[in-house]
């Protein structure tokens, strides 16, 4: 295709959907931003003060089913390009994919548009553009004029850069030379006067050939048929992945006693090539729901979305005993950290968390906050250092792999802190 035609006839596009409950339409944006699909977390439900039970869980077939429902209504595609094959379109600030397929005559056949998230534009733009080129394309093609030009010169500058945008993208893409995978789904994007859904196809991720999907309803199938059926206590599903923790309650009657720290399982999963399949060792105790997660080399097992992906679900088989056996250690470094005493557990905890790569001075200062919070243990000793991190992980700031690696940070913290301790379990901030 000649380099200088980007222009796509847009009233030639295949429309594929058969499903007349579902009306096809634009979005408005540039790219979608990344959604929060389905979380919950346990809440308590006070007994005595010895021992509450646990409301808002659901059973690990609800959620496997309800996610399977989620990934069907999804109407999920995997679709494979070569590069020459896509045509841009970004009129009206609105990014579009139109691949272009050959017919039997040989003659050029414009496919229904694909729109983009977030990510599915980020890994396209670091599959074909420069460096910070997907930037760069997306600024250039949003350009306006400025105070300076009438509206109507403003509205022709506006097209005009549009098309620059996607002439942009076009040139790179026909030089790139490679055949991608692309991970599309429908998502509403409105709801028509009858109650009908609006829909769009978005690409949601951009991924290399040998990339093998394993969704997250199959993973949680794997932990069902391997572990029964587990309470879910805590759930993030989300357009990037799914993060889970598992609680075994058959013999509690889901009555759990306070101070205790109980064993979990957790797991996590991207279906866009955003994170590995991951199993590991977890804990929970009743007075702070919000959990831990153990990110130990020997506690956690995870695979890369690479060739046949039942190795993945023959694995998480295989991991699940040992996991077994790290959650008793976890366990019981908490416990020790829950009696580590820390003469000023503010100043430690400051002085620890600016020492590490990541972290903020925003996020310290809100960690400091999380300390004082109820469900927490005191803030002077090292299991209420841990407990303000694991709380703020689940803050709303936090998108759901950013949460995780804040908890790692946690565990880290704890187990820093337990080797730092002098033989009576003392901790001292700096001078």
């Amino acid at each position: 295709m000649p380099l200088g035609n980007t222009s796509v006839p847009m009233g030639q596009h295949n429309n594929n959907n058969n499903n007349s409950n579902i009306l096809m339409a634009e979005p408005t944006a540039f790219v979608s931003p990344t959604r929060s699909i389905w979380s919950f977390g346990a809440g308590r439900v006070s007994g005595s003060l010895q021992a509450s039970a646990l409301t808002g869980m659901k059973t690990l077939e609800e959620v496997r089913d309800t996610v399977a429902r989620i990934e069907s209504a999804q109407a999920v595609q995997d679709r494979m390009f070569h590069t020459s094959q896509l045509a841009f379109d970004f009129s009206n600030g609105v990014a579009r994919m139109v691949p272009i397929i050959a017919d039997k005559s040989g003659g050029r056949k414009y496919e229904q548009p694909l729109f983009f998230d977030k990510n599915g534009w980020n890994q396209l733009s670091t599959a074909i553009l420069p460096r910070s080129g997907g930037n760069f394309v997306q600024s250039t093609a949003l350009l306006a004029g400025g105070s300076r030009h009438s509206e109507e010169q403003r509205a022709a500058m506006y097209a005009g850069f549009n098309k620059l945008g996607a002439s942009v993208m076009m040139a790179h893409a026909q030089c790139a030379d490679k055949t991608l995978q692309f991970r599309t789904v429908l998502k509403r994007i409105g709801t028509s006067a009858d109650g009908k859904a609006i829909t769009a196809r978005f690409v949601r991720a951009v991924v290399t050939q040998s990339y093998a999907t394993y969704s997250n309803a199959d993973m949680l199938s794997v932990l069902l048929s391997e572990m029964g059926n587990y309470s879910v206590y805590r759930l993030n599903l989300a357009d990037s992945g799914i993060h889970f923790r598992l609680l075994d309650l058959k013999e509690t009657d889901g009555v759990l006693e306070t101070k205790i720290q109980y064993p979990t399982i957790n797991g996590y999963n991207s279906e866009t090539g955003q994170r590995r399949t991951g199993v590991n060792a977890g804990t929970v105790r009743l007075s702070c729901t919000n959990g831990m997660g153990d990110y130990a080399t020997t506690s956690q097992y995870n695979w890369v979305h690479r060739g046949d992906p039942n190795r993945i679900a023959r694995g998480m088989e295989d991991a699940l005993s040992g996991i077994r056996t790290s959650q008793s250690t976890l366990i019981h470094e908490y416990n020790r950290a829950l009696s580590t005493q820390i003469d000023d557990g503010y100043s430690w905890m400051e002085g620890i968390l600016n020492g590490m790569n990541g972290v903020s001075q925003k996020q310290v200062a809100a960690v400091r906050t999380a300390m004082d919070d109820s469900t927490g243990s005191s803030p002077n000793t090292l299991a209420g250092v841990v407990d303000g991190m694991t709380l703020l992980a689940q803050a709303p700031e936090f998108d759901l792999w950013d949460a995780i690696d804040f908890e790692e940070k946690a565990v880290k913290v704890m187990r820093k802190g337990l080797r730092q301790a002098s033989a009576d379990k003392k901790l001292f901030a700096p001078a």
